[in-house]
């Protein structure tokens, strides 16, 4: 081999080794942009999940025909309506 084909041959190598860990570190960055949004969505869901207990617990303990449905209807401080 001359030192021509060596060199061609050296720069393929480091050119695939340095592609290999460009997409090794842009799946890792993904991943964990993923993850996070995985987690915000399953907090979220548990939030609202929460809530609709909170609700039920709530209107199971009133008698519609005694009392007004507006008693029923608590503000939920953890709900943030962003319009």
């Amino acid at each position: 081999m001359s030192i021509f084909q060596i060199t061609i041959l050296v720069v393929v190598f480091l050119m695939t080794i340095v592609s290999i860990l460009v997409f090794y570190f842009q799946k890792k960055k993904e991943r964990h942009i993923h993850l996070q949004a995985i987690l915000l969505s399953t907090n979220a869901i548990a939030k609202n999940k929460y809530q609709i207990k909170v609700r039920q617990t709530h209107l199971g303990t009133y008698d519609f025909l005694k009392q007004n449905i507006t008693d029923a209807l608590l503000v939920q401080q953890e709900i943030d309506i962003r319009c």
